[in-house]
Parts: C-alpha cells; structure tokens; sequence
C-alpha cells in the first residue's frame, strides 16, 4: 500500500489550524465585524469543531484504504492490562509535566483559549472536553502514530521514525504554546512515548488511551486555574 505522509500532514494542518481561521472571519464578515475581532467562547469553540471534523473526514477520504486496515487492527493484541497500563503512563506523564510547571512557571497567557472556553457556555465546556478525550487523540493517533509512523517506517529505522514522527506532532501544538518554550520539550517527549506504544503493542488503541489521558489531565489542571 503506497503511503503519501506529506499530503496527510498537509491537509490535518489546513483542516486543524486554518479551517477555524477561516470560520471565525466568516463569522465576523457575516455580523459587519472586523475580519480579524475576536470571536465569541462558542464561535471559537464550533470553529476548532469543524475543524478537527473536516480533518477526520480528509484524512479518512485519502487515506480510506488504510484507515480501513487500522480500524480493523485496533483491538489486535489488545487487553484490559494494556488499556489500564496507557491510562497509567498518561497520569505518570501528566504528573512529570505538573511537575515541571512547577518549576518553571509558564507566562500568565500560557492556556488562555482553553481557559476562555472553560469559563464560556457549555456548548463551549462541552465542545473542549469532547474535543480533548476523544475527538482530539482520535485524529492525532490516526495522523502521527499510524498512518505517518507507518509511511516512514518503511523506509527508515524506528528511532528515525520515533523522533521524525515526535517532531512534526509538536510543530502544530506549539502554534497555541509558543509563549512557554517547555512546551516543546513536553509534547515532544509525548511523541516519544505514543510511538513506543505504538511499535511495542502494535496498536493504535493504547496510544489513543494515553493521549487522551493526557489531555483530560492537562484540562483538568486548566480547569483548577480558572
């Protein structure tokens, strides 16, 4: 099966980061706003909807045959002692990165959105937290851990792969987390670890417990601080 990593990628990023750009000017345009004026909690929080959708929907349509494959592997060699082990290395992580916040402070705007849209609606508490423990590691899982991981698999060895695969999953992050430099370290040793499950289990389904044991925990923080 012939793989095309740097098409995927592409279009996850037009999907996940302009999509909602474009959404919110829209909405602005539409309402005789400025094109660039904030929005409101739920604006933001259905355009980053629609966003992390139309990834799915794009990366499941090119990447149908595959996908169909890694949906029908997704409980291979799996157990409850596996899916309890993932849930258990995501709090570990989420403590080492409590942690290290602890020691190096992050700045004031550090999680503003994500506090923005804890303190909005609940359509607003309700699209972040189904966007965090599900839809999020969901498309993120299939983009980096299995069909990317995959493709350069191929052709390079794991610890290419691993640190490749890591690299890329952090540039995308690091556009909301750019104002606390940690973070790039934090998401990614977060790849390094998702793709040591991912080759030591050979599943998707492990990682997609950790990653969303990991953002559910990181949530739960910003939700203490707001």
């Amino acid at each position: 099966m012939q793989l095309k990593p740097i098409r995927i990628f592409v279009l996850f990023v037009a999907s996940v980061l302009f999509l909602p750009i474009l959404v919110e000017m829209g909405f602005n345009i539409a309402y005789g706003n400025e094109v660039f004026e904030s929005v409101s909690s739920n604006v933001s929080a259905v355009a980053m909807l629609l966003g992390y959708i139309a990834a799915y929907a794009v990366t499941i349509y090119f990447a149908r045959d595959y996908f169909k494959v890694t949906l029908k592997n997704l409980f291979k060699n799996i157990s409850p002692q596996l899916i309890f082990f993932a849930f258990f290395a995501g709090l570990l992580f989420t403590v080492a990165i409590v942690e290290l916040m602890i020691l190096i402070e992050p700045p004031p705007e550090f999680g503003s959105e994500n506090e923005a849209l804890l303190s909005g609606t609940f359509l607003s508490r309700g699209v972040l937290i189904l966007f965090t423990a599900l839809l999020g590691p969901l498309v993120e899982e299939f983009v980096f851990r299995a069909y990317i991981f995959d493709a350069v698999k191929q052709k390079y060895s794991f610890a290419i792969t691993a640190v490749f695969t890591s690299f890329i999953f952090m540039l995308p992050h690091m556009l909301s987390y750019y104002s606390y430099w940690p973070a790039a370290i934090i998401l990614f040793c977060l790849g390094l670890l998702l793709a040591y499950f991912r080759k030591r289990h050979d599943s998707l389904l492990p990682c997609i417990v950790l990653h969303s044991t990991y953002n559910c925990g990181l949530l739960s923080l910003f939700f203490i601080a707001s």
